[in-house]
């Protein structure tokens, strides 16, 4: 069953943003008696067309869904700007791996600077996000942020739980250092190529987060946050996925 995200709800109607309604006619061809998922605000439903025109498309809800099948665990992924093609990469695939959250940061070995980060690309960055949502059928679109400095970042890291460095140089912790069964909010904190410099990840550990190996190899920067993921999704649930 296909799933889409409504923009608004009024009353037992949900209504699609209009640059959803080409995909749903004439890309996937949903026929008006076809059933299909919507998700509002986290809230899932069970409906139909109930109009359409160029401009606008409704669906009348037939009922509600009610099983959750995102995770407890909330993970956030602060991603340092690397090139267009391998951010793209990262957004898809996080968020199919079940993210809660995106934040690109600027770190001092970024060759994407925040500055790059126009508002084009910042909303290609949300339509991915949008796009693998949908793909994985995820109950709401995990946020991109604003892209920001690494000094910027660390404000709204101290809101977490648990804040883990992935450290290419870092020899004594792994993700087994750390019981992560009773965290419910959990940042992931990722270098772009070249990795971290030293001087950042001494800040960052002064503020209490933690560096961590990712195994002996070296990682592309696209791998490493994927590679993380799974890490942490199968230390809290048992499984490499949701």
């Amino acid at each position: 069953m296909h799933r889409f995200f409504a923009e608004k709800r009024a009353e037992n109607l949900l209504y699609l943003a209009k640059e959803d309604i080409k995909h749903f006619k004439d890309v996937l061809r949903i026929k008006d008696d076809e059933e299909v998922e919507v998700y509002l605000d986290g809230a899932g439903y069970i409906a139909v067309l109930n109009s359409y025109s160029k401009n606008e498309l409704s669906l009348k809800i037939i009922s509600e869904i009610k099983e959750k099948y995102e995770s407890e665990l909330k993970i956030s992924l602060f991603q340092s700007l690397v090139k267009s093609d391998k951010m793209d990469f990262i957004i898809q695939k996080a968020i199919e791996m079940g993210v809660y959250s995106i934040v690109p940061i600027e770190t001092k070995r970024s060759i994407v600077k925040k500055k790059d980060i126009k508002d084009k690309k910042l909303e290609r960055y949300k339509n991915i996000a949008k796009a693998a949502a949908m793909q994985s059928k995820r109950e709401f679109i995990p946020a991109v942020s604003d892209a920001m400095k690494l000094d910027e970042a660390k404000e709204i890291l101290d809101g977490f739980d648990l804040v883990l460095i992935a450290y290419e140089d870092e020899l004594d912790n792994s993700i087994k250092n750390y019981d992560i069964k009773d965290k419910k909010n959990i940042a992931i904190v990722v270098g772009p190529e070249g990795g971290f410099d030293i001087g950042e990840i001494e800040e960052l550990k002064k503020f209490g987060y933690k560096s961590i190996s990712l195994g002996k190899r070296i990682l592309r920067a696209e791998t490493a946050p994927i590679a993380l993921l799974t890490m942490l999704y199968y230390e809290f649930n048992g499984s490499g996925l949701l």
